[in-house]
């Protein structure tokens, strides 16, 4: 008996001296069931790392934080965050279809990264806020408690996480919901919220286009949107100082070449203007050096007036619009050309 006491006793004293990790760097690791994507990011607190995830979703890396806090984590187009420090010994264990809403850390340090993951899948549930006022009075103040509900629920599940956090998102969810539950807040919103319903439901799939006319045509003459009907449309909205709107050229061409012969149209519409290049003829004479120099195909209109842009209530461009033969609206936010999404639709619609 005195033998297994001291065996045991012995175990005991070697599991209470299992090394802690070093404090100057932190180790993360984990793997990604159905994974697809080659490389993770962390992203945030002035830090940028990319991990390796090897062909079986595993992936092993040590990081260097810079601040101690949330950072975003990063899989392909999907994000959520985790909570890093120096000292950490970090494992992730999550479907990549689910990468954004099961996050399950484990090790130490995972107390954190597992509620502030919980918070940000909660977040994503409950929607934007904006939307609530589009309900009655008596929906929108139940949906508030329903959140508020929910926000303590996930706090005292995550109790043993790090109190500074805990502290800060209590502070942040208790200043939210106490401006949403506002009545003037609510009434003022409200009223927005039904003002650009109407525009909304203006431009909603089954609309007929706003309309442009007497655009001007990069080869020459004037051209009125009802010049397209009889094809699809696909309008692609840029101007000459979009950077984003250069980016996606490349695909934009590849698209063109994939679809020529088919019924539709590619139409280039440029939104530059006297304000963005001090004049309109200096817009006019960027437009025409941007299509040459970028080689840009399809149709290529500049925009004599912002009648088109405004009737699509657009604010941030590049933005793309999918009208059918009869000029009737498909889809006032298209994906953009180097998104799968699209030329999935346009298998869908016979294209």
């Amino acid at each position: 008996m005195k033998k297994l006491s001291f065996l045991v006793l012995t175990l005991v004293l070697l599991a209470s001296c299992k090394p802690e990790h070093p404090s100057d760097y932190m180790s993360f690791s984990g793997k990604i069931e159905n994974n697809k994507d080659s490389v993770l990011y962390i992203n945030g607190g002035n830090y940028r790392k990319t991990i390796t995830i090897n062909e079986d979703g595993t992936f092993k890396d040590t990081l260097v934080i810079k601040r101690k806090g949330n950072h975003g984590i990063i899989l392909g187009k999907k994000r959520s965050f985790v909570f890093l420090d120096n000292g950490f010994d970090l494992a992730l264990h999550v479907d990549s279809d689910s990468f954004n809403r099961e996050m399950k850390y484990e090790g130490k340090g995972s107390a954190t990264s597992n509620f502030v993951s919980a918070q940000y899948s909660f977040s994503k549930s409950f929607g934007e806020p904006f939307e609530y006022f589009g309900l009655e009075k008596d929906a929108y103040y139940a949906r508030l408690d329903s959140i508020e509900k929910g926000v303590a629920r996930i706090a005292k599940e995550h109790s043993d996480a790090d109190t500074l956090v805990l502290n800060q998102a209590k502070k942040f969810n208790t200043q939210f919901l106490s401006n949403m539950r506002n009545e003037k807040i609510y009434e003022v919103q409200r009223k927005k919220f039904l003002e650009v319903k109407v525009l909304r439901d203006r431009m909603a799939k089954g609309q007929p286009s706003p309309e442009f006319n007497d655009y001007l045509n990069y080869k020459g003459g004037k051209n009125n949107l009802s010049d397209y009907k009889g094809t699809y449309v696909y309008i692609d909205l840029w101007a000459t100082w979009c950077k984003p709107c250069i980016a996606q050229f490349p695909a934009q061409k590849q698209l063109e070449k994939d679809y020529h012969g088919k019924n539709i149209t590619f139409l280039g519409i440029a939104t530059d203007d006297e304000r963005t290049a001090r004049s309109w003829d200096k817009a006019k004479k960027l437009w025409r050096d941007a299509v040459k120099k970028y080689d840009l195909g399809g149709v290529q209109l500049f925009a004599v007036d912002k009648e088109f842009a405004v009737g699509f209530s657009v604010s941030t461009i590049p933005r793309y619009i999918l009208l059918d033969p009869e000029g009737v609206i498909v889809d006032n936010n298209a994906p953009r050309p180097s998104d799968p999404k699209l030329r999935k639709l346009f298998t869908e619609l016979g294209i």
